[in-house]
């Protein structure tokens, strides 16, 4: 009798939650049929950003269908790299570059950039002693390849970091000087092969190159297994290395932000010290175009501010009553994490992930009139900073979900706060969210 009792009472819960869900959808519909969700025409997507996000790849390259055929043909699909496949990796890379409005070039040398191997990795996917190089020149064009195979012949670590950035960030003259003469610059060749003369401009494409290698693919696992000496290059500090440190990590953000503002003020001071009239490299948008600077004590600081906001358990942001808390006014745990993460924000202002969070901590918090009054503009200012930050870069800073998430998340939560919506306190409503931009689209299409 007890074990029917107990199938009874199973039965009624889940009927209860069933009915819940369909309660819910039905709502869901009924607004949406009335208004549809659409994204804000304030919140503007720059057009290359929406051909990536849907994949267009053709619209951004008419070469893209054949050069991706040719990576899945040599089997980069195949291939592990730092947070998925090799192919993975030489995409996305080609995306940043793309999303900065890199020319054709650069953007088509960062999909094949490590495909004769180099300093760095061993991964070969065309051997240009026999026929490699022809093979790849046929496909990306002769420029295309022959900066691809400059990167993979010149040791990068010891060009960029311990000569370039250091010697056009502290504005040592004697560098200066030769980008302000042109021509070409010797730097150190691969794997102790001889030094190669690099022509100045390509140098800047691979500092600005470079940035969007580290940021398509550093994460904190890279930290933990250099014991957070990943830039020092190899050899440096071995004895205090992590190398048995489990992949992929705890997926935290990895901290390369500090050095990625310092490759772009190189490849800014590089530009005008070369002249705006001797050469056509234009900078990306982030960093302000390497004017800004971020000191690696406040890229830590900022990076655990988010990271303990993000991974917080429900129960630590609201308490044991959950939404409830939240009618009856107990929300400091939510607003010790807006805190947090606006200080988060002055220290890093520069990736759109902390913005994101801090705009659904403020749709959560508004739920009464006062709050909603307080809280509602913040959410939607900080969600239109996310996407715009978000655009900006062309990936994810935080790497657990992907890029084109994200964005669409910051879209969702900038459209609720715009509509004046709160946050759900029904799951099934969180779980059908989505958005639908057609303001671009033919009627009927």
């Amino acid at each position: 009798r007890r074990g029917s009792q107990r199938a009874a009472e199973s039965d009624r819960h889940a009927r209860s939650a069933a009915a819940a869900r369909a309660a819910a959808l039905a709502g869901r519909r009924s607004r949406s049929a009335a208004a549809p969700q659409l994204a804000a025409p304030e919140l503007e997507i720059p057009p290359v950003v929406r051909r990536l996000l849907r994949e267009d790849y053709a619209a951004v390259d008419p070469a893209a269908p054949a050069m991706l055929k040719l990576l899945r043909d040599k089997g980069a699909g195949e291939c592990w790299h730092k947070h998925g496949s090799f192919q993975v990796h030489l995409v996305n890379t080609w995306r940043i570059l793309a999303a900065w409005g890199q020319d054709e070039a650069t953007t088509r040398c960062g999909l094949f950039h490590s495909a004769y191997s180099n300093s760095y990795v061993n991964l070969s996917i065309f051997d240009p002693d026999n026929g490699g190089r022809e093979e790849m020149a046929a496909a990306i064009g002769a420029e295309a390849e022959a900066l691809t195979y400059l990167f993979c012949v010149i040791d990068r670590h010891g060009t960029i970091t311990e000569r370039l950035v250091p010697g056009l960030v502290d504005g040592d003259e004697e560098m200066l000087a030769a980008f302000r003469a042109g021509g070409t610059l010797e730097v150190p060749g691969a794997n102790g092969g001889p030094p190669v003369q690099a022509p100045v401009a390509d140098l800047v494409r691979l500092l600005i190159f470079t940035l969007a290698d580290v940021a398509e693919q550093h994460h904190s696992w890279q930290d933990e297994l250099t014991n957070g000496r990943y830039f020092e290059g190899q050899g440096v500090g071995v004895a205090l290395h992590q190398a048995m440190a489990p992949w992929p990590g705890d997926g935290r953000p990895g901290q390369w932000l500090s050095f990625g503002s310092r490759l772009m003020r190189a490849a800014r001071v590089a530009l005008e010290a070369i002249g705006d009239g001797n050469h056509s490299i234009s900078l990306p948008p982030v960093f302000n175009r390497g004017a800004a600077l971020l000191e690696p004590d406040a890229e830590a600081a900022a990076r655990d501010l988010y990271w303990r906001a993000a991974t917080a358990a429900p129960r630590d942001l609201l308490g044991p009553g959950g939404g409830l808390a939240l009618r009856h006014g107990l929300s400091s745990g939510v607003d010790d994490a807006i805190s947090a993460l606006k200080e988060a924000q002055r220290l890093n202002p520069y990736v759109g992930e902390i913005p994101m969070l801090r705009a659904q901590l403020h749709l959560v918090r508004a739920q009464d009139e006062d709050a909603r009054a307080k809280h509602m503009p913040q959410a939607e200012a900080a969600a239109a900073a996310a996407v715009a930050r978000l655009c900006e870069w062309g990936c994810a800073w935080d790497k657990r979900v992907p890029w084109e998430g994200i964005i669409g998340w910051s879209r969702v939560l900038h459209s609720r706060a715009r509509a004046g919506e709160a946050w759900p306190t029904n799951a099934w409503e969180v779980i059908n969210f989505g958005i639908v931009d057609r303001s671009d689209y033919p009627d009927g299409e």
